[in-house]
């Protein structure tokens, strides 16, 4: 048995020996739509055999000191096969059993012979290794209720009066490895407390889902038009072949897909795989559904493939297909799909759809993949069941994540069906994050960290407080970077980061804290629409959200708000029902130098406040941004529709009250240029306030010394010493 380095510690492989498989009496992984048929019925038999504990394996899910011990329960059930076939003739039951012997029976269809070779399945003929939980026994998400596969043949002895009798007993022997990891620090020693374990091997034949299928899936669509998506998820993902994409789309569009085919297809039915992080977010799975179909391109009218009201088949798990049968068959050229509403708020996912046909014959569908093992609670010790059809030995690579991410990379390691491991590895922080290999919705940073690379998925990364990170060629398409208290952020190369809906692309931490820009590096920055600010904060919808300081010292900026939200300043304070008021307020502002270009989002200021909007008599939103203080660099800024270019934003209303508000704007004669520029003619100041009513308010505009009381009114208005 090998023995491993320091690196992952100690290895203790145990050779169990006992029987074959454990009882798994939650079978709700099965996928029964996704069974295959009978084969052609040319006979019906009566199948009985005992299995019992074997020499060479096991599937027994339960410890006994060091020995997995077997049990079964009556709702097992193992799939019968020709040998060498995917011929399916039908199940056999398990009678329950705390002992690890049981016998098996049930009817078999098919062509049945003395002599031939009969293979068995455990479970049935469908088996998932994704979404693990770490956990080896329970009745929840257990290696033992969920994950377990095991197989053996047989041969057949005898039939008498159409009953199958075996030479043997059913052996059935374990297909999978099961390890426990005991994670650490390298560093310090210290356990991880991780929220996720992921598995990978470099051979990339770690299987993720096994399963018999008689289907022939499409692939090679084309994409005529659609509807929906959020920050890139665009609708053709959804039929592009590549299942780390998704469409996810909020409701602010009709959810539809329109696209062909290369010619003509029989269509049997088709295929929904859920996006990568649907466990998390299982109310964007689709609820009820309409796919259309029709010959040709000039037909006027489709015809209804199949249609699903009120529907939850689809799995609220991670990447896994289901499979839907049309209600009506037929050859179509083209398609469409409209999803009509989820299973519960207001955004849709889906990752993948295939059209299929049925074939003649079944076949065997096999998924590799990383594996993931994701506890209720955070855990340093967490045990997986992994299936490696790479022969001999594969690299591993272990990805620990704990807010932050560790990993550990060992070559030479071999995991052996029906063997328990338990392997203590010692992972080291990363310090420098490509975001290219990040697989979180959620990472943390910590002082000295360099992050780099692209992420085109839903993230996060929050900065610790008083952290000072790198931003090194860094392309960010849906995500924002969150300050968690004082930050610091050096640019280096190019950098872009667009945020999700109501997020700033970098929101600052909470009032009393500082966030400092500086480097040579430039940053476009991109807040999300309805209410983020490019550089600020995100959207103060009936709350109140306190932002702290921005400090900018180099660096190019391009900071861009989303709607409503100000390029570099406070977001949109939205009191939007009837409940509660809403108060979006940053710091102070300070630029020292650098190229800064700032520009508001739909009626936002490009320095400044966003819009304060209030929906609802007797209530009140407020925006509020601290002290500007340009001391250097080029600077220019341009408000759009109703807003200045540095001051504030506007205060829209059907009913009720509001207020924006902007303290003291000063620009010294240090600086290069400022060019500042309002959204239109009918607001009042380039620099200052965006009207003149006395809900609007700016503290004393000083620029190159000279004091304007009533801001400045010129628009484009520069000032070059």
């Amino acid at each position: 048995m090998k023995k491993y380095t320091a690196y992952i510690g100690t290895l203790a492989a145990l050779l169990v020996t006992g029987a074959a498989v454990t009882a798994c009496a939650d079978q709700d992984f099965i996928n029964e739509a996704q069974q295959p048929e009978l084969a052609a019925a040319t006979g019906k038999y009566t199948m009985t055999v005992k299995a019992s504990k074997g020499n060479d394996g096991t599937r027994a899910l339960a410890l006994d000191g060091k020995t997995l011990k077997v049990k079964w329960a009556e709702t097992d059930q193992v799939s019968v096969l020709k040998a060498g076939t995917t011929t399916l003739l039908g199940t056999l039951t398990a009678a329950a059993s705390e002992t690890g012997t049981t016998t098996l029976s049930g009817d078999l269809t098919g062509t049945v012979n003395v002599g031939d070779k009969l293979h068995l399945i455990f479970p049935r003929a469908d088996w998932e290794y994704t979404d693990q939980s770490g956990v080896l026994l329970g009745d929840g998400n257990s290696i033992e209720k969920n994950y377990d596969y095991a197989i053996t043949d047989v041969t057949v002895a005898s039939i008498d009066d159409s009953h199958i009798t075996t030479t043997s007993e059913a052996n059935l022997a374990s297909q999978q490895a099961i390890v426990k990891f005991i994670l650490k620090d390298k560093a310090t020693n210290n356990p991880i407390n991780a929220k996720r374990l992921t598995v990978s091997a470099a051979g990339n034949k770690l299987v993720t889902s096994k399963r018999l299928s008689d289907n022939n899936y499409y692939s090679g669509y084309t994409v005529d038009r659609g509807g929906g998506g959020i920050s890139g998820d665009d609708y053709p993902h959804l039929v592009d072949g590549d299942p780390n994409t998704k469409w996810c789309a909020d409701d602010s569009h009709l959810w539809y897909i329109e696209f062909h085919t290369d010619a003509p297809v029989q269509v049997d039915g088709y295929m929904f795989r859920t996006a990568g992080d649907t466990k998390t977010y299982p109310g964007r799975n689709p609820r009820s559904w309409e796919l259309q179909g029709k010959v040709n391109k000039e037909d006027d009218e489709w015809t209804t493939i199949d249609s699903r009201s009120d529907n939850t088949d689809i799995p609220a798990l991670n990447n896994t297909e289901h499979d839907f049968t049309a209600s009506a068959p037929g050859t179509y050229q083209y398609f469409c799909l409209t999803i009509i509403n989820v299973q519960s708020g207001n955004i849709m996912q889906l990752s993948e759809m295939k059209l299929f046909a049925k074939g003649a014959e079944t076949k065997e569908i096999t998924e590799y993949g990383p594996i993931s093992a994701t506890p209720d609670a955070a855990a340093s010790e967490l045990t997986v069941a992994l299936r490696n059809e790479n022969a001999g030995a594969d690299t591993y690579t272990l990805t620990a994540y704990d807010g932050s991410l560790y990993t550990l990379e060992k070559a030479g390691v071999t995991f052996e069906n029906g063997k328990y491991y338990e392997i203590t590895a010692k992972l080291t922080e990363l310090t420098t994050i490509d975001l290219s290999t990040v697989t979180e919705s959620e990472i943390t940073v910590r002082n000295g960290n360099t992050i780099t690379g692209t992420h085109d998925k839903e993230l996060k990364i929050f900065i610790a407080d008083n952290a000072t990170v790198t931003l090194d060629n860094v392309n960010i398409t849906n995500g924002s970077i969150v300050c968690n208290g004082n930050a610091g952020i050096n640019l280096v190369g190019t950098n872009s980061i667009t945020a999700p809906a109501n997020y700033a692309a970098v929101q600052i931490g909470d009032e009393g804290t500082t966030l400092t820009i500086s480097g040579t590096g430039s940053l476009n920055a991109v807040g999300g629409s309805d209410g983020g600010a490019g550089i600020g904060t995100g959207l103060a919808q009936d709350e109140e959200k306190t932002g702290g300081n921005i400090t900018i010292n180099g660096g190019t900026i391009n900071a861009t708000g989303g709607s409503f939200g100000a390029g570099i300043g406070c977001g949109q304070a939205y009191s939007k029902t009837e409940n509660n008021n809403a108060t979006n307020k940053c710091g102070k502002i300070s630029i020292t130098g650098g190229t800064v270009t700032a520009t508001g989002g739909l009626t936002a200021a490009g320095i400044g406040t966003g819009t304060a909007t209030i929906n609802y008599e007797n209530k009140f939103a407020s925006t509020i941004c601290g002290d500007i203080l340009i001391t250097g660099g080029t600077v220019t800024a341009n408000g759009d529709v109703a807003a200045a270019g540095i001051g504030t934003g506007p205060v829209t209303t059907i009913m009720g009250t509001g207020s924006a508000k902007c303290g003291a704007i000063t620009i010294t004669s240090d600086v290069t240029k400022v060019t500042a520029t309002k959204g239109d003619d009918d607001v009042c100041c380039s620099i200052g306030k965006a009207d003149d009513r006395d809900y609007y308010e700016c503290g004393t505009i000083t620029v190159g010394g000279t004091v304007y009381p009533d801001g400045i009114t010129d628009s484009p208005y520069t000032y070059q010493p």
